[in-house]
């Protein structure tokens, strides 16, 4: 029969075939539970894992067939193998058994048992597992299990997730922590995640408003009130208007730190554009400004520009939108600054740029100032919670100062 057609299928090399094979024995054919058991505790790891895999995917096919005990005597074998059956195992079992034993194979030294730990805890989630899970959220190497099984704990997760947001574990804890807010998307994951928003930094709002981006994909209407979005965009608007200026001070700059400064002025005044249409795109549908964005960004292409200023003409309210259309359509305001720039408008630009909150170009600021050492001294006051950059420009600068013998 069918069956006695399917047993030759388990010897073969393609994987795919012999998980097909066992997914059909373990559904349809005779003594299911004994096959299953026989696989399970064989000698052959990957059909074991297949099995695994078709237990996984159909979990009331043999529901108890997976026993706390079994998996016990696996973790006891402590072989590689054996470990991460029973890490993958444990979805299999009730919240309290698997609970005990994530605990111990979420903190195993082999990634691939964490990893299986973490796939396993995103089916039976359990909130006594909240902190070794955001532990491993923050290991590269484990972000997107470790997002999965800590956006399954819900609004069990959202406090420790808001405390990541504030940078202090770094920023790439704080994008896996808005990242993880966005997958749960509740309301105290949006309270959240405009908290981030409203940042000082402009990377930390850029993770806030990426997140709430791909929340408004999933959303029928707008995250936050049409007024809050215009708010959120003018804010960015300031911030590239801040930078688009210093830019263009600096393009003639011949000195390689204070060209660095312009390029970084230019780099930052782009990114506080995405950020201005994503900060729309929190109460609009955000695939459209994808492509506003890319036409804004390239002014080369006027005909592009101008379709885009006329879509976002249609949304945001005539007394805001003239700001923008001034930056694009007026160059004004940038005439007369294709020259070498004069030692006072570096210095003025330097300022800016250090009193602004991102670390890159404020680390750049202060290199800029190298090329000043002789004629014109700056003054800069450390951050007591400075990025390493930061610091390290400043002890550079110091050091050059105090060769020139200017007083630190």
């Amino acid at each position: 029969g069918l069956e006695s057609g399917m047993e030759p299928l388990l010897a073969e090399t393609d994987a795919d075939t012999r998980g097909a094979a066992i997914g059909w024995l373990l559904a349809h054919g005779a003594g299911a539970r004994e096959r299953a058991q026989t696989l399970l505790e064989g000698p052959d790891p990957e059909l074991r894992a297949l099995a695994l895999d078709v237990l996984l995917a159909r979990p009331g096919l043999l529901p108890t067939i997976v026993t706390a005990p079994w998996v016990d005597r696996l973790i006891q074998t402590g072989v590689e193998a054996d470990l991460w059956a029973a890490a993958r195992s444990l979805g299999l079992l009730d919240h309290g058994a698997a609970e005990k034993r994530l605990r111990i194979l979420l903190d195993h030294p082999l990634i691939e048992v964490r990893r299986a730990a973490l796939l396993s805890a995103a089916r039976r989630p359990s909130p006594g597992l909240l902190d070794p899970l955001i532990a491993r959220l923050v290991e590269p190497e484990l972000a997107q299990e470790g997002l999965q099984a800590v956006a399954a704990l819900g609004q069990a997760a959202v406090p420790a997730l808001a405390a990541l947001t504030d940078g202090a574990r770094g920023p790439l804890a704080r994008a896996r922590a808005c990242d993880t807010l966005a997958r749960i998307g509740n309301r105290s994951a949006i309270a959240a995640l405009l908290r981030v928003a409203r940042s000082d930094d402009p990377r930390a709002r850029y993770d806030g408003l990426r997140a709430l981006n791909r929340m408004r994909v999933r959303s029928a209407s707008g995250l936050v009130k049409k007024s809050l979005a215009f708010r959120l965009w003018q804010r960015e608007l300031d911030d590239l208007r801040a930078n688009l200026l210093p830019a263009h001070i600096l393009h003639g700059a011949t000195d390689p730190r204070v060209a660095l400064l312009a390029s970084s002025f230019a780099e930052s005044a782009d990114r506080a554009l995405d950020r201005s249409c994503r900060a729309l795109a929190c109460y609009y549908r955000p695939e459209p400004f994808r492509s506003v964005y890319r036409y804004l960004q390239n002014p080369g292409a006027p005909k592009a520009t101008a379709r885009s200023l006329e879509y976002l003409s249609q949304l945001i309210p005539r007394r805001r939108f003239g700001a923008l259309r001034e930056l694009f359509e007026n160059p004004q305001p940038f005439e007369g600054t294709e020259a070498e720039p004069s030692d006072g408008q570096v210095a003025g630009c330097i300022e800016t740029a250090y009193a602004m909150g991102d670390a890159w170009l404020r680390a750049c600021a202060v290199r800029a100032a190298h090329a000043l050492l002789g004629r014109i001294a700056i003054k800069f006051a450390a951050h007591p919670d400075e990025d390493d950059i930061v610091r390290a420009e400043l002890a550079a600068y110091h050091a050059a100062r105090s060769e020139e013998g200017v007083p630190a």
